[in-house]
């Protein structure tokens, strides 16, 4: 049940009140919304219609279709589509009137749920409903979700809907299409949708759509083709970003490809590129896998002069690393050095430790990883199984002389 004295000092505590409020008694502002649910978010005890009730409560509460819109978007990326319909379905009965806005909100909760079907039905039911005809993102919204799971005939019947009805695909459309096209394999149909943008006028290719490009063709490990379109994209205009050069550094880790790696690295020094968490990251695990321990920890210490911020990930790297060469020690005090920037460790830093300390035999700090790991709640997974199970197989081979 909800502590309603606690639900109170979320609605009036004092991130709150930093925010507009019309003559103290008016309809509340979308930040303040926006303040309310982001704190819930911290507090999984509270439910949102809970304090959305405690929110209708107060004297300056008027019915607004944009709070209920605001609400359930954000139930709908929390993935609770059941409680964004009763909301939606409240704001009918409070007589606010539905818009395009509301019910593609309504779509997308259902959408984030992997509820397609009832999507589809939210759909029908706009095209039925006076001025609440599916629209351009309403379209792009769906598209996304179909694409997601590789649907590509519902993806198709879309754009045929939007063709008949006179809807044409804005940039962020293409942007999905080329994404789903990529994932899908199917590169002809990816590029050929890339030179429509570029040969057109209304949707011209941004960012976002060059870097979904190469990211389809390095991750298809496709190498020859990610050049190529890269060589192409930069000769119609467009700059790449750090994101661009992430892409073309995870792929050139993954094939070992040391050379080209460290020409995007140059470069990006070069025109004063400045990289990011995963930027390092993608060098250090590149590194890593190849077992150069220096230029791991030369480029972590890049990282830690740039002022780069590191995450887990950065120290599930560092200790795939040195314990795949043996270095058990440095990882003690990699695990420790995370515990003092407070990085909380996940299961795939666990497993890294576990591995490490199976390497070189030691079962003492095997012990004390795995106490920990149940003294902060986290469950081993299929890799923490491998690990353990090559561990006892060591053992078992020891005592039997092999």
């Amino acid at each position: 049940m909800l502590d309603c004295n606690y639900a109170k000092h979320i609605l009036f505590s004092r991130s709150c009140l930093g925010f507009m409020w019309k003559d103290l008694s008016g309809t509340c502002c979308m930040n303040s919304i926006s303040e309310i649910f982001r704190e819930h978010d911290a507090n999984d005890n509270v439910s949102f219609l809970q304090v959305f009730q405690l929110l209708k409560e107060q004297e300056w509460y008027e019915p607004d279709t944009g709070t209920h819109i605001k609400i359930i978007d954000m139930l709908g990326k929390c993935k609770q589509a059941s409680v964004a319909f009763s909301v939606f379905r409240l704001m009918i009965e409070e007589k606010c009137i539905p818009t395009v806005e509301a019910y593609t909100a309504l779509l997308s909760a259902y959408t984030r749920s992997n509820l397609l079907d009832k999507a589809f039905i939210i759909l029908e039911e706009m095209k039925k409903t006076p001025y609440c005809h599916p629209d351009i993102y309403t379209y792009s919204e769906l598209i996304r979700a179909c694409s997601e799971v590789k649907d590509l005939d519902r993806v198709c019947m879309l754009l045929s809907e939007m063709q008949n009805i006179g809807l044409t695909p804005n940039t962020v459309t293409y942007n999905i299409l080329i994404d789903a096209y990529g994932k899908a394999g199917m590169f002809e149909d990816m590029e050929n949708l890339f030179m429509e943008m570029v040969k057109g006028e209304r949707c011209r290719p941004d960012a976002w759509t060059q870097n979904a490009m190469l990211r389809c063709y390095a991750k298809a490990r496709n190498i020859e083709r990610m050049e190529y379109w890269y060589a192409k994209i930069l000769s119609f205009g467009y700059r790449p970003n750090v994101i661009t050069f992430n892409t073309l550094l995870d792929a050139y880790g993954k094939e070992c490809m040391f050379e080209r790696l460290e020409l995007v690295l140059d470069f990006m020094h070069k025109y004063c590129y400045r990289g990011t968490t995963v930027t390092y990251n993608t060098v250090i695990n590149a590194y890593g896998k190849a077992g150069c321990i220096e230029k791991v920890r030369n480029t972590y210490k890049e990282m830690v002069m740039q002022g780069v911020k590191e995450d887990a990930r950065t120290f599930c790297s560092l200790i795939d690393a040195h314990g795949k060469l043996g270095f058990w020690k440095k990882v003690e005090k990699l695990l420790r050095q995370m515990r003092n920037l407070n990085i909380e460790p996940d299961i795939a830093v666990y497993n890294a430790a576990l591995d490490a300390y199976r390497r070189a035999g030691r079962k003492v700090e095997m012990h004390r990883v795995l106490v920990e790991m149940e003294d902060q709640g986290i469950e081993g997974d299929k890799y923490t199984e491998q690990i353990l199970g090559m561990a006892l197989s060591n053992r078992e081979k020891m005592h039997s002389g092999i």
